[in-house]
């Protein structure tokens, strides 16, 4: 779309409609004057608040904020409230999104925090991924008393080992840090249940690790019994932990994952 007509005098032309998307004025541009009737939405992959002409609604649009095109749906503004342009994506910044007629602040991470998250889940991959051969060896040494180390399950010690460090690092940034607060309108039950969760997987990704090491190290048979125990119970908060984010996504739409991006 050509721009470049566009002056002081009168709006850009917006005459190729739906042939290629919008690239602003958006928010805040001199470009786009008064007396263009205008509507307010926001931007579906990074919240971004748009003003655009009443014309361009159910149009696509680039975010001039995440560079992604979007689809613009002219979200009503009560009279009363004024919705504040975003401030700059900064450390713990809040955004303000719009979800039917309530405003939701999704507060992010740090971003030591988020790192982290990223990586233990990586590293959980791996972990399940040498999981057998861990149980080999640990099942030859409970029947001979001895057994030749592998590769597979060498890696998996040390993932084990890595998973217990950046677990208690992230314990210790999440007190010193803080992390967001619950989204606003959930119900007491729904964030007591995550905290709930959240605790458990802390509390596992500490028991694991240490209970192989208890085994192995020190030939427990009970801590190798438990070790396979905390695994399945592992699995099983991680698939409900990525549901749930899924569903906070898609079906309630909170964009409560931006806080992990």
């Amino acid at each position: 779309m050509d721009l470049a007509g566009a002056s002081e005098d009168r709006p850009p032309s917006l005459s190729k409609g739906l042939s290629e998307p919008w690239q602003g004025p958006f928010h805040g541009s001199d470009a786009l004057q008064p007396a263009t009737p205008m509507s307010k939405s926001f931007c579906q992959h990074c919240a971004q608040h748009l003003e655009f002409p009443e014309e361009m609604a159910g149009q696509e649009a680039v975010c001039p904020s995440c560079g992604r095109t979007t689809t613009l749906r002219a979200v009503t503004e009560p009279a009363r409230i004024r919705i504040p342009k975003p401030p700059p994506d900064a450390l713990n910044s809040g955004r303000t999104i719009m979800r039917g007629m309530m405003t939701v602040s999704v507060q992010k991470y740090s971003a030591a925090q988020r790192g982290i998250h990223w990586l233990t889940l990586l590293v959980l991959v791996g972990s399940f991924a040498t999981n057998d051969a861990m149980g080999a060896v640990w099942e030859a040494m409970m029947r001979t008393g001895a057994a030749e180390v592998t590769t597979g399950a060498r890696t998996h010690q040390i993932l084990g080992i890595t998973i217990l460090a950046l677990t208690l690092t992230r314990l210790v940034l999440r007190f010193a840090q803080g992390v967001p607060a619950p989204v606003a309108g959930q119900s007491a039950l729904v964030t007591l249940a995550s905290s709930i969760v959240h605790g458990l997987l802390y509390v596992l990704l500490v028991a694991l690790p240490v209970s192989g090491m208890l085994a192995f190290g020190g030939g427990i048979a009970a801590a190798g019994a438990a070790h396979g125990v905390l695994v399945v119970l592992l699995l099983v908060l991680v698939g409900g932990h990525a549901a749930a984010a899924l569903v906070h996504q898609f079906v309630l739409k909170d964009n409560l994952l931006a806080r992990m991006r």
